[in-house]
């Protein structure tokens, strides 16, 4: 049904929280390609809400399923140095992020 949701209904707010938990729910069905153009779209537009952090940092999630290294540690660094003095609730996604970079950023094994 929020794939239904026609652009014309968020003039105002831009359909914000549905866009995202639609993100959210591609993920969670597989659709990881799907997730990327809504969360690029999504993102792209938004820079004002805590909220665009955690996007990041599913973004970066969904940037390392399709193999996209480059963007991944990018995003996972966007999280990382935006949450660097965070709050302790937020420190888990501080930790995720930083676990990605770790990730990526190691020596590929042969």
């Amino acid at each position: 049904m929020l794939a239904a949701l026609p652009d014309s209904l968020c003039a105002l707010s831009d359909c914000f929280f549905e866009k995202f938990t639609l993100a959210e729910l591609a993920v969670a069905r597989g659709q990881v390609r799907e997730a990327a153009a809504i969360y690029d779209r999504w993102l792209r537009a938004r820079d004002w809400s805590p909220l665009c952090v955690l996007g990041r940092l599913d973004r970066a999630r969904v940037a390392e399923r399709l193999g996209d290294r480059a963007r991944a540690a990018g995003l996972y660094q966007y999280v990382v140095d935006a949450w660097r003095r965070a709050d302790p609730e937020l420190q888990p996604h501080v930790a995720t992020a930083q676990d990605g970079l770790e990730r990526l950023t190691r020596e590929p094994r042969k």
